[in-house]
């Protein structure tokens, strides 16, 4: 069996009740937690406001809210950790996979977009990036990407064929031999996946793992609704909330690091222009 992948290195270090969590959950399935924080949208709402230009704006809550997760991602390393075969590997950069909609008049299935981050970028180039991304998947309905083309090579084969190659090609990712392109083009090989049900005007849900790939992190962002909030003053107050629905496979980050993860996560969304400049230097999780 080997250890070393292009995507991440094996953790050694880690205290032996962490290394045997993931033989005793053998799948993310089993070892799923669920968790919602309650954004106070006012933060956000300012920010975006004030980066209007000409009543047009260049900056939203899906910008923000994947620049503050690089952000507590690139301070908080364990966050950027996966479990392959019973092993904990620390990834070697930060991944995130979201879905759009090349058009909401047609119904289809939209397609995935994956950005690669090193961890130092501001609000402003983490914005820059999506909107490039967004910008060449919804210039045409006929524009591929790579992620598409696989799933459209797999989907020419016949059934009876597709079912066994699709358990070799995730056998392959057990044993840590999957093809370079094949990772590259994967949205299921991410630090997180992010859906914004926002845009859809809907609220968040709790989204279920996959199975196949490395992402043990999912992210669901809702609809900005009123809630009647009680204030530490003792008054109560109708504020602006959002949903954010985490689906979170606890093998290879505990509780307690979790929540501190959020509360710093937390700290950029009610703040947003602490991500405008880049950041100095990345944490460095454990050998």
């Amino acid at each position: 069996m080997l250890f070393t992948r292009s995507d991440g290195r094996l953790v050694r270090t880690m205290p032996a009740m962490q290394k045997i969590i993931p033989y005793i959950m053998r799948s993310r399935a089993a070892s799923i937690n669920l968790f919602q924080h309650r954004l106070d949208c006012a933060g956000i709402d300012s920010y975006i406001t004030a980066h209007e230009v000409n009543g047009r704006r260049t900056i939203s809550a899906m910008h923000i809210i994947i620049a503050a997760i690089v952000r507590t991602i690139a301070q908080r390393p364990q966050l950027n950790r996966f479990v392959m075969h019973g092993r904990v590997y620390a990834r070697s950069a930060i991944v995130v996979s979201f879905v759009i909609h090349r058009s909401l008049r047609i119904e289809d299935g939209g397609t995935t977009v994956k950005l690669t981050f090193d961890g130092t970028e501001s609000l402003p180039q983490v914005a820059a990036r999506i909107d490039e991304a967004v910008a060449r998947e919804t210039a045409s309905m006929d524009v591929r990407n790579p992620t598409d083309e696989l799933a459209e090579w797999f989907m020419r084969l016949p059934a009876f064929l597709l079912r066994p190659l699709i358990g070799f090609v995730m056998g392959l990712d057990r044993y840590n031999l999957l093809p370079g392109p094949v990772l590259d083009a994967s949205p299921f090989h991410a630090s997180v996946f992010l859906t914004n049900l926002k845009s859809l005007g809907i609220d968040s849900v709790y989204h279920h793992q996959y199975e196949f790939g490395t992402n043990g992190l999912f992210l669901s962002m809702g609809k900005e609704q009123p809630a009647v909030v009680a204030c530490a003053d003792g008054t109560v107050r109708v504020r602006r909330m959002m949903n954010l629905n985490f689906s979170l496979d606890e093998r290879f980050c505990d509780g307690l690091y979790f929540a501190r993860s959020v509360k710093l996560l937390n700290k950029y969304l009610k703040d947003p222009a602490l991500l405008d400049a880049p950041l100095d230097r990345i944490e460095q999780d454990m050998p």
